[in-house]
């Protein structure tokens, strides 16, 4: 079998990167320190959202977020643009590389269908998720969401959705530690 000589430079380039990538370094990697604030972009059925974690404790999270969406018409929606805010307080469960969390969510949505008056939606309900941190200033996360919703939409047709309104979500974000 032949073998493939290295050189020598190339040869302590790689035992160099193998030993700054061991367990022992990569384990080491947490969440940011208290006080660290970070911005997020979360992604959940085509509403992008602006959220900014804000690090209360070692496992306490502050995150105000903000939201835009506007839809045009198919033919399950009308045409509409749907501002929002809100805040979500965010436990996690144990520390480390992998933090699962629970978490309180609180909304408020100003919504403008096309050729109806403008609605408001108050959300709030739990959620579940898991951010995985890369290193103190980066993060992906994932949450799984419970979201009751209380509106003051008049319902337009017989199909239309109740002023009280039970589903659940999921969203997908990634975050960016200051």
């Amino acid at each position: 079998m032949p073998t493939i000589a290295l050189p020598k430079k190339a040869f302590l380039l790689l035992v160099a990167a193998a030993l700054s990538a061991s367990p022992a370094t990569i384990c080491a990697q947490s969440s940011p320190p208290t006080g660290t604030v970070g911005l997020s972009a979360s992604i959940q059925s085509g509403q992008t959202s602006l959220i900014v974690p804000i690090w209360v404790s070692s496992t306490m999270v502050v995150a105000p977020s903000f939201g835009v969406l506007i839809r045009d018409a198919s033919d399950n929606e009308d045409d509409r643009a749907e501002l929002g805010v809100g805040i979500s307080l965010r436990n996690d469960l144990r520390p480390g590389k992998t933090r699962p969390y629970m978490a309180a969510r609180f909304g408020y949505h100003y919504l403008e269908p096309a050729g109806r008056d403008a609605q408001t939606e108050y959300i709030f309900g739990p959620a579940l998720g898991g951010e995985y941190y890369l290193d103190s200033h980066f993060s992906f996360g994932v949450e799984a969401q419970l979201n009751v919703m209380v509106s003051d939409r008049e319902p337009h047709n017989a199909f239309d959705q109740d002023r009280f309104t039970v589903n659940t979500a999921t969203a997908v974000m990634a975050t960016l530690y200051l």
